[in-house]
């Protein structure tokens, strides 16, 4: 080999030495990217007959767990190490936008959005530490206080509650947004999606049938649906278990095909056991309950829900303030 190829050569392995040294200098910059995480929490509640305590007594209102729930977001501030910048969130919204006519109106009263200072720390701290006008805490009685405007509405109106329609559509890509999150070489804000559902766990229209519901899977789950799956388990000749049977039945809520749900954490609460009587003795068997969680785990799992947690309604407030930090806690 001649001076000449020689010269050229090491020529290119120093230039493919220095766009590997590039390269890898690159991937290490783009590792080293700060992923900063921020709570997003949506309460929603369903606004149908289930909030009528002359027909389904419970001895927890929503009233209650909306209170628990929004009380519990000043702490949750102090989650992840963060020491400024905060952009959390939480914020009630409805299975359908449109069933209160005014609630664009009433919209910013049920939202408490720590991204709206954007840079002003010095302001995001006298709001969380209520030294202005502005302050968390009247924001919080803003919040309780508009929020019982919108069930008394609701009481007087009579709304259904379409969850699946809810999953399927109004849950879309910009339902869990931050204001304001930044995006530089150096840092990425991300929202933490968690839903906070308020139902019985009945899907149901207005005129209930037999035929509402005539194939095993369908958008509903009502009261036909329910006794429909309990009187062929209790016939199946191979005695399989409540979980067993319904694996194989092809039974269920027709899945949704939403990505939007791959980073979205469910925790449904107050499902209502019809089954049980007054004093609360369950009177069928499987209970209510006990479908409902795998009609709703099995919906949850085949539409892609990141994470669920079906929890049946409670008795007081300090069980449910443990049932919703344990979630939060818990976090995947």
């Amino acid at each position: 080999m001649n001076w000449t190829h020689k010269y050229i050569s090491i020529l290119f392995l120093l230039l493919l030495s220095c766009n590997s040294s590039q390269k890898a200098n690159t991937e290490i910059s783009n590792n080293d990217k700060k992923i900063i995480r921020h709570n997003n929490i949506v309460i929603v509640p369903d606004l149908s007959n289930r909030i009528d305590d002359s027909l389904y007594p419970r001895q927890l209102k929503d009233s209650d767990i909306i209170n628990v729930t929004v009380s519990l977001f000043p702490d949750l501030i102090k989650s992840y190490n963060r020491l400024s910048m905060q952009k959390d969130k939480i914020s009630l919204k409805l299975l359908n936008p449109l069933d209160v006519p005014n609630f664009n109106e009433l919209e910013p009263n049920v939202t408490i959005d720590l991204g709206a200072f954007g840079t002003k720390q010095f302001e995001r701290i006298d709001f969380i530490n209520n030294k202005k006008d502005i302050s968390l805490k009247k924001s919080i009685d803003s919040f309780l206080k508009t929020s019982k405007t919108i069930y008394d509405t609701a009481k007087t109106k009579g709304y259904t509650a379409d969850l699946w329609g809810f999953f399927n559509q109004t849950l879309d890509e910009y339902y869990f947004t931050l204001t304001n999150p930044i995006n530089s070489p150096k840092a990425k804000d991300t929202s933490r999606n968690i839903l906070i559902l308020l139902t019985d766990g009945y899907i149901e229209i207005n005129t209930q049938s037999k035929q509402s519901c005539p194939e095993k899977k369908c958008r509903l789950l009502n009261y036909y649906q329910i006794e429909k799956f309990r009187d062929e388990l209790n016939k199946d000749n191979n005695q399989s278990n409540a979980k067993a049977f319904f694996s194989k039945s092809g039974y269920g809520i027709v899945p949704v095909q939403n990505e939007n749900l791959k980073d979205v954490e469910v925790l449904m609460l107050e499902v209502y056991d019809r089954s049980k009587s007054e004093s609360g003795r369950v009177t069928k068997h499987p209970s209510d309950f006990e479908i409902l969680q795998l009609f709703w785990s099995d919906f949850f799992e085949k539409s892609g829900v990141k994470r669920y947690k079906i929890v049946e309604a409670v008795s007081s407030e300090a069980a449910i303030k443990t049932v919703i930090e344990k979630f939060i806690n818990e976090e995947s």
